[in-house]
């Protein structure tokens, strides 16, 4: 038997030897699609890929002698995975949840799965659990829960309504509903969160005539933000018209999820070395197999716009070039936030455009660790955006109201995450009592 698996791991080496040296002559050139093949990092995947296949055939022969003990081990992992899967899902700890994840859709680009709980991360030292409605709507309402109050407040935006990385009973939405029914002394009011990351007024009216019909608002407030024309320009050129509306390629599917033990080890992987040399080596093949395929997941920052004479690569192109030039897409934004208020019009529902700034706008000292890149905190054109929607305000038929006074007259610091420009939870509450001042002072709602 030993004289067997010598035999077998000389001709294993054998033909390991030869694939190198085929490697290292160029015959296997032809074997690549671009007729080239990357010598020193393919030879070093053939020399990784012989340790394993070594070790494999070792294991193997001493199987044949010790198979029970290995059975052992086998049932003995088994049980302990069981063990552990069911305790992770008895405690219901958050690093078991599955990943925070939108699926794609046909109808609304993109969007939560119903009734799921999702784990986003810790923040601020909370972990952050998204629990989400019947729709996929951050919100413990259904929506014949939510016709039962008399004010019917649904916040349209992205992340920043949605509460990117904080508790869902300290995002703004839940702020706003507490404040209100404080300062009303009532509690039939109740405010909707429909925030959805990444989104912007085209996905938003879109929102509104579909999944928030059935929720009959009274008020809309659409908090709209610097990122909504970029992501208004670049949803409209990945949409196509089907019978009279936007519809979008759902190609890429959700990704499954394996259970709170395989959730967890996929937290724990990123400290596993995966970039290291061995590791390097073993996937080597799998990206030359990758080599030229079209990427299947989502590129949000996949972006390219022209303006004037430029070519701009990502979505905050509004902050280097003069209104002059850059009014056609606020142009189009504004056409998308007036099919907002039409929209909320046909459902016997008031209308709020609310304006929303940037950390850098009233206080650049906000997030001095901001992981995006996109802009700095002193771009030449970064208040044209406010310039254009105070222009808006006399030509649309519904109010406008900017945020930016309240933030540059607060000293309450700070607003934001350290390293990400959302609101922390301080900054959600702040955001909540400047829009519940704003519409009682208006009288948008209550008596």
């Amino acid at each position: 038997m030993k004289l067997g698996r010598r035999s077998i791991l000389l001709g294993i080496t054998g033909v390991f030897a030869a694939l190198i040296v085929g490697v290292a002559s160029g015959l296997l050139d032809l074997l690549a699609s671009d007729h080239r093949v990357a010598r020193g990092e393919a030879m070093g995947s053939l020399a990784a890929y012989w340790v394993v296949t070594v070790l494999f055939v070792i294991i193997v022969s001493f199987a044949a002698h010790h198979w029970r003990d290995l059975l052992l081990a086998l049932v003995a992992l088994l049980v302990a995975g069981g063990l552990a899967e069911a305790t992770l899902r008895l405690l219901h700890t958050p690093w078991g949840l599955p990943r925070f994840a939108a699926v794609r859709s046909t109808e609304y680009h993109h969007i939560y799965p119903p009734n799921r709980e999702m784990f986003q991360g810790v923040f601020d030292e909370h972990p952050v659990v998204i629990r989400t409605n019947e729709d996929g709507l951050r919100t413990g309402y259904t929506s014949e829960q939510f016709r039962r109050y008399h004010d019917r407040v649904v916040m349209l935006g992205d992340s920043f309504v949605f509460g990117y990385g904080v508790r869902q009973e300290a995002g703004l939405t839940a702020v706003m509903e507490q404040l209100l029914r404080d300062r009303l002394g009532e509690a039939d009011v109740a405010v909707l969160n429909a925030g959805v990351p990444s989104y912007s007024p085209l996905l938003e009216r879109a929102l509104l005539a579909g999944k928030l019909e059935e929720y009959k608002p009274t008020l809309v407030v659409l908090l709209v933000d610097v990122s909504d024309i970029g992501d208004d320009t670049q949803y409209l050129s990945e949409g196509h018209i089907v019978d009279g509306r936007m519809v979008f390629d759902p190609r890429v599917k959700p990704s499954a999820y394996h259970g709170a033990l395989f959730e967890l080890i996929q937290r724990v992987s990123p400290s596993i070395p995966w970039g290291s040399p061995p590791v390097h080596a073993l996937n080597y093949p799998f990206r030359v197999a990758r080599r030229g395929q079209p990427k299947k997941d989502y590129d949000y920052y996949k972006f390219s716009v022209t303006v004037g004479q430029a070519i701009e690569k990502n979505r905050f192109f509004i902050y280097r070039h003069p209104l002059e030039e850059t009014r056609p897409y606020f142009a189009r934004t504004l056409e998308n936030i007036n099919a907002v208020a039409a929209e909320a019009e046909r459902l016997h529902a008031r209308f709020l455009l609310a304006v929303n700034p940037r950390y850098h706008h009233w206080n650049p000292k906000e997030s001095p660790e901001n992981w995006e890149h996109d802009y700095t905190v002193d771009e030449p054109y970064q208040y044209e955006y406010f310039r254009f929607f105070d222009e808006a305000r006399a030509r649309v038929a519904y109010p406008v109201f900017s945020l930016l006074p309240a933030f540059k007259a607060t000293r309450e610091f700070p607003l934001v995450f350290k390293e990400d420009p959302h609101w922390n939870e301080r900054g959600n509450a702040f955001a909540a009592r400047v829009l519940v001042d704003h519409l009682l002072e208006t009288r948008m709602i209550g008596p």
